[in-house]
């Protein structure tokens, strides 16, 4: 419920934050004066981290084919997200070609130089590829 009366819109947070980095509504206005543009942006780019992460794993869901690949390095961003880390992965996948992902993923499933892992089609940018996890063993 908002201050005065019901709240309208998703209820999905991430559209909250959106609008919040957005400034959109007090809370935007005041977050943006107080906070600062570096935390805006920051903020931003968590908030396209979790949306490509969402896409992903609905493609998947969906049906989506995968390809396996074989990790050949990763590296840290320095990013975080909910206490995980976002690493940029290098990938050779099975034509030969190499593949540049950069993907939230686990701290308990840290993909390593050797793994397998699998991607698919980035919805959200088409052409490009998504981390989907690693494959199964």
């Amino acid at each position: 419920m908002g201050l005065f009366g019901a709240r309208r819109g998703s209820d999905d947070p991430l559209d909250e934050v959106e609008d919040i980095v957005a400034g959109r509504g007090l809370t935007g206005k005041l977050t943006r004066m107080f906070m600062g543009a570096d935390v805006v942006q920051d903020v931003q780019q968590t908030v396209s981290m979790a949306r490509a992460v969402q896409a992903s794993q609905a493609a998947v869901a969906a049906g989506v084919p995968t390809t396996a690949a074989t990790v050949a390095a990763v590296a840290d961003t320095g990013q975080l997200m909910n206490n995980d880390p976002v690493v940029l992965i290098t990938a050779t996948l099975p034509d030969g070609r190499t593949a540049q992902v950069q993907a939230l993923v686990s701290k308990l499933a840290i993909p390593r130089p050797g793994d397998t892992v699998l991607l698919v089609e980035n919805p959200t940018q088409p052409g490009t590829l998504a981390y989907a996890g690693l494959a199964p063993r």
